[in-house]
């Protein structure tokens, strides 16, 4: 492919992307690639084009067909905006979830019992969902449109593995389920009962829309270190999740695994995994990360914090001295950039000096 140096016309703005409502609209620049093929060819290490931006090239896909994200207060799909007073109720195993505008988030109902005590009984008391009962058919209708969307298109799960088994036992007694002996066997057959529905959600999915991957959740950190140690994730939590990674895989599917705090320690179940993107919150050593593992795990680099009152002269700066600092090697060890909040001036600066240092 013959692509031209780079000009100031490509950040001309030529239209807007999918606008989800209730979500601000993404403008449309004349690229001389869309942000879907350059993402995907960051991925497969064949020399992108930019540094991709998480805000602006990928399109973050949550659909209300999936019921934990209403119960979760994050839908974005193309369907109504939904008010905060729809947001919450039940997930899709009926668990109830109270949605917290302060927090533009849920929690669960503390009010609401836990589904079991003991994880041993997780066959007698969990009740999986049926997805013959989700509305597919309307899923399909109402993001038609998501196919004339050319950014790279990421389908939400809430509540993976960990996450999911704290729901069902609270935090507590998924820790101790985690490393006690006696449950570890009925967590892992918990947790592959749970990667068979993940599959089959996927599955569903694909069928109603086309999408590029899958943005998992499972946080495993604090702000202080892992959870749980890195080998209790890879013999408990990562075999379960790489089969949910195989699948994806095997459809041609990216995955990215969203996990919050200071997981870095426990990059190598990651790559257990299969995982292909990782954004590590801003207290882990992203350079570490990307000098050790950055050929195989796509992560994110989180500009610095911005002056809030920093002129357009500030921070273009700002944006040339991160991509001189990062941009060398992408190729092999490509990133993307987490960055919410930014200033358009900010991520167009980004662009423009990535595409001088990589196009």
């Amino acid at each position: 492919m013959n692509i031209s140096a780079f000009s100031e016309s490509e950040l001309n703005i030529t239209g807007t992307f999918t606008i989800c409502p209730g979500w601000p609209p993404v403008p449309r620049r004349d690229y001389p690639i869309s942000p879907r093929e350059n993402l995907n060819r960051a991925l497969r290490r064949e020399g992108a084009l930019w540094i991709p931006s998480f805000t602006t090239d990928i399109l973050q896909f949550n659909s209300r067909v999936i019921p934990d994200c209403i119960a979760r207060g994050e839908v974005r799909d193309l369907g109504p905006a939904m008010s905060d007073e729809e947001k919450g109720g039940p997930d899709m195993f009926g668990i109830p979830w109270i949605f917290m505008p302060e927090a533009h988030g849920s929690m669960e109902d503390p009010k609401y019992p836990h589904v079991f005590e003991d994880v041993e009984d997780w066959e007698s008391t969990v009740t999986f969902p049926d997805p013959d009962t989700f509305d597919w058919e309307s899923a399909k209708k109402i993001n038609a449109a998501i196919e004339n969307d050319d950014r790279a298109r990421f389908v939400t799960f809430h509540n993976g593995m960990f996450e999911r088994l704290i729901s069902f036992m609270g935090f507590e007694g998924a820790v101790v389920a985690l490393i006690d002996e006696d449950s570890q066997e009925d967590v892992s057959a918990l947790f592959d009962k749970l990667a068979d529905l993940y599959i089959e959600l996927i599955g569903r999915l694909r069928s109603c829309f086309s999408f590029d991957g899958v943005h998992f959740h499972d946080d495993w950190g604090t702000q202080r270190g892992p959870m749980f140690s890195c080998a209790t994730c890879q013999e408990i939590v990562a075999p379960a999740i790489k089969r949910i990674v195989d699948y994806c895989h095997s459809e041609g599917l990216w995955f990215l695994h969203h996990s919050c705090g200071l997981n870095e320690m426990t990059v190598p179940a990651m790559l257990d995994q299969g995982d292909d993107m990782w954004m590590p919150q801003p207290m882990n050593d992203a350079r570490m990360i990307r000098a050790e593992y950055g050929d195989k795990l796509m992560i994110g680099i989180h500009p610095p914090v911005l002056p809030p009152d920093a002129d357009v002269e500030t921070l273009d700066a700002l944006a040339k001295a991160y991509v001189d600092e990062f941009a060398p090697g992408f190729k092999e060890r490509p990133f993307f950039v987490p960055d919410f909040g930014h200033p358009q001036a900010y991520k167009d600066a980004i662009y423009k000096y990535s595409r001088i240092a990589l196009g």
